[in-house]
């Protein structure tokens, strides 16, 4: 089992607990892994196994070749007077996607698209800027959520 479940790729971020225990017990892991890996992606804002300190080595180097994680990089930033800042993330494949992070006096908001590129042409959006290249997957969706919530150091871009 481990041998076809160490070809196929698949996509950490996204993954919910139910979905990741099978892939751990087929890598010859315990299914309670797939909560710690998780855990350090989501709450931690992990962009790496490396930084998995409560994973084992040999699980860590097993995920980074069939399941890299690969958080959008931060292609631009604008930041405007009433304290939102749009990001335009982009993907390893080349597309690129918007997130706006709102800032309100009882805390943040933060808007996604799902969309890779956009047709409805709204002048404000980048994502309406680029061809449409379909609905993001449930990762990438994840992923640019977790991109703004991270630390300075890992965002991507420089602290307000």
């Amino acid at each position: 089992m481990e041998e076809t479940s160490t070809k196929r790729r698949i996509e950490a971020v996204g993954m919910l607990p139910k979905d990741l225990e099978p892939i751990m017990l087929g890598l010859g892991h315990p299914k309670y892994r797939a909560s710690q890996i998780l855990e350090w992606i989501y709450s931690k804002k992990a962009e790496g196994y490396d930084e998995m300190t409560n994973i084992p080595a040999d699980l860590r180097e097993k995920l980074s070749n069939i399941a890299p994680i690969r958080p959008p990089s931060v292609l631009d930033v604008k930041r405007a007077k009433d304290r939102t800042t749009k990001l335009l993330m982009g993907f390893s494949d080349g597309a690129n996607a918007e997130a706006v992070l709102m800032e309100h006096d009882y805390g943040l908001s933060l808007c996604v698209s799902s969309q890779a590129g956009c047709k409805m042409g709204c002048a404000f959006c980048a994502s309406a800027k680029a061809a449409s290249r379909g609905t993001l997957r449930q990762g990438r969706c994840a992923g640019s959520s977790l991109r703004p919530q991270g630390s300075p150091r890992t965002r991507g871009y420089p602290p307000s």
